[in-house]
This record gives structure tokens, sequence and C-alpha cells, in this order.
């Protein structure tokens, strides 16, 4: 597979296409929205960073919320026209969002529209995060190595400048005017109910510890069957594309390549770790390299959500 070809794939993969461009409304329906009090209307925006437990909440929390009306990421590009009807007097939009100028621009193109928003935003390290990324890419098919993904030195997909929190913590004061709810990701895998809680307070839900679901949606895969996995795309694409015009076609496609990768991955499991031990899916000196770069922005934004939370 070429370069150019993972890289076409990597862009689809993360719907960069579809909601990175902002979106133009039909001519009434911009007038309508313009003309329109919504003050009689409470929004919570849930902007749902990857990689940050965003699945999870989409499909174990806010289904489940009764006051409420959730409009879900497959629902996302009608959200305002949804809203506009007005037939609920409290909704809760949920997308998941790239940490690049796709940020900026989904946030301006829905706030601009609804200054009143409650926002609910999602903090994970960025180098965890990037390497999470990175995992998630390999794993649906994707073989690009790490550096493609994100380094100082190299044309990256990611230009590490754009990734820093405070830059969009910063944008954010600019939009909001109701106080925001941010949450760290490791409270959510550490102490998850008291995670929940504070989600559930700020949208006003009742909140009940024993009927809380706290399974993850998607499992996580080990080094050593992403490994196996790269090693198996240098001969065979199994990402997971819709090559062909015909449905059935595409389906029988994407049960080629699943099995080709559930094979791989359960074989990879089964077999002695030793090896692997002269592998590595990323190098620890870029894994070290990136927690440093982003240490002294990662320390103030939790200072910022701290001070966030005091009030």
């Amino acid at each position: 597979m070429t370069k150019e070809l993972d890289k076409d794939l990597f862009i689809i993969e993360n719907k960069l296409i579809q909601y990175g461009e902002k979106r133009d409304v039909a001519p009434e329906t911009a007038a309508q929205l313009k003309e329109t009090n919504f003050s009689d209307v409470e929004i919570f925006f849930h902007i749902g960073i990857e990689r940050t437990g965003t699945k999870y909440l989409q499909k174990k929390v806010f289904p489940n919320y009764k006051s409420v009306h959730f409009i879900n990421k497959n629902q996302y590009l009608k959200a305002k026209e949804i809203i506009l009807k007005k037939e609920y007097p409290r909704y809760l939009v949920s997308m998941e969002l790239s940490l690049n100028d796709h940020f900026e621009t989904e946030i301006s193109d829905f706030m601009d529209t609804f200054p009143n928003t409650k926002i609910i935003m999602v903090f994970r390290p960025i180098g965890k995060w990037m390497v999470s990324h990175y995992k998630r890419i390999v794993k649906n098919g994707v073989n690009i190595e790490f550096s493609d993904l994100w380094s100082v030195d190299n044309d990256a997909w990611y230009t590490p400048k754009e990734l820093f929190f405070m830059k969009k913590l910063q944008f954010l004061e600019s939009k909001i005017i109701q106080k925001p709810l941010f949450l760290l990701y490791e409270e959510l895998k550490h102490q998850p109910l008291l995670y929940l809680e504070k989600l559930a307070i700020y949208v006003g839900e009742d909140f009940n510890a024993s009927e809380q679901d706290l399974n993850y949606v998607h499992s996580s895969y080990s080094t050593k069957q992403l490994i196996a996995l790269k090693w198996v795309m240098n001969y065979v694409q199994i990402a997971r594309i819709k090559p062909y015009e015909n449905k059935i076609a595409n389906w029988l496609h994407r049960l080629k390549v699943d099995s080709v990768r559930y094979v791989t991955m359960f074989i990879a499991k089964v077999l002695p770790q030793k090896i692997f031990e002269d592998k590595e899916l990323i190098e620890k000196e870029d894994i070290e390299y990136i927690h440093h770069y982003y240490a002294k922005d990662w320390s103030e934004t939790l200072e910022y959500v701290k001070e966030y939370s005091r009030y």
C-alpha cells in the first residue's frame, strides 16, 4: 500500500472531510435560526475529543438521560434543524471532534448559532491521547508509522503546535457565556462513578450509582496484536473502506478484511511474548519526547480546569 493511499485512509477513518468544513444550512433555515429566540431552550454540547471515552458516553450514558433530548453524532449534521423545531426544552448534543483545526471550525459553527450553549469537554494528556489514537488507526487497518501521525521534524498529519490544550481553552473563552464542565479522562478510568455524578449534576440528571453501566464500549488490543497487524498490512490491504458502489460487494469486502484482522489478532494473542520482544509498535524515545513536549501545556491545563471547578 502506498503512503498516499494510507493518508487517504487516515482521513476517511477520522471523518476529517465530512466534519472538517463549515456547512451551510438552507437559506430559509439560516434565516429562521437568526430570527429565533432560543433563550427558552437549554443546550449542552459535549465536545467529544477522540480517545477520551466519547463513545462510552454516547452509547452508555447520554441515551439514558431523561431530562434532555439527546442528539447523537449520527444526527449531528441536522442538530441545528432539530433544535430549531423546539420540540423539547433541553438538548444535549454530542460529537466526536479531532484536536486539529477542525475543533475550532465545529465549535464556531455551533456556538455562533447557539451562544448560550453549555460546553462539556474531557481532557487527556496529549502523549497518552496520541498513542491511543495511533493504536486505533493501526487496529482499523491503516498502515502508518507513528512519525507519520506526529513529528516535530517531518511533515506529519498533526502539526504539534495545533494540539496544545491551552490554545483550545483560550479559543473557548472567546465563545462561551455559560460556565462549562471540564472533566479528566483519568477520572473516568479510576473514579468512574464520581466522574458520572459530576456529569449528571451539570446536566441536571438524577444520579443512581447502581444503575450505571461501567463496561467499555471497545476493548483495547495488545501491542503484539497491533505489531502483527502491521506486518500483515505489508501484504494485504485491510482498511475498513467501501471500494465498490454495490452494497453487497462492500459488505463482502468488509467481511474479508475483518476476517483477516480478527484472525491475525487472535493468532498474535496466543503466540508467545518472546516472539515480539525485539519489536516495538512505537519507540520509547518517541513516547517520552511527546510527553515532554506537552508537559508545560498539560500542567497549565490542569490548573485551568482546577480553577474552573472551584466556581
